[in-house]
């Protein structure tokens, strides 16, 4: 059973690790990134967490949005790559209840 609440988009198959508890995982490239999370938007997903390889273009689509949903978490999906996923985590919980709880 899937959560419709949240989804998980990344650039390959590492993203459907995400369906083992539930959440849709989907696999996009860098041209399709926006209409993707345009769409996921208008569908009213709550939360989407969004691979670090599409950090840059995740930051552009945000500038748009400034409501408290969608809630976007960064995290790193592939081994080896540097990861700021915590900061972003952190910033995106202040913006979202405005309590900074780390």
């Amino acid at each position: 059973m899937q959560n419709n609440s949240m989804v998980a988009l990344g650039h390959n198959e590492n993203v459907y690790v995400f369906s083992a508890i539930g959440i849709e995982g989907i696999i996009i490239d860098e041209k399709s990134f926006k209409d993707v999370l345009k769409d996921l938007i208008t569908r009213e997903v709550k939360i989407i967490i969004v691979s670090q390889h599409f950090q840059e273009l995740l930051e552009e689509v945000k500038k748009e949005y400034q409501a408290v949903y969608p809630i976007f978490i960064t995290l790193q999906m592939e081994f080896g790559e540097e990861s700021n996923a915590v900061d972003n985590l952190r910033k995106n919980v202040e913006k979202a209840t405005g309590i900074n709880l780390f």
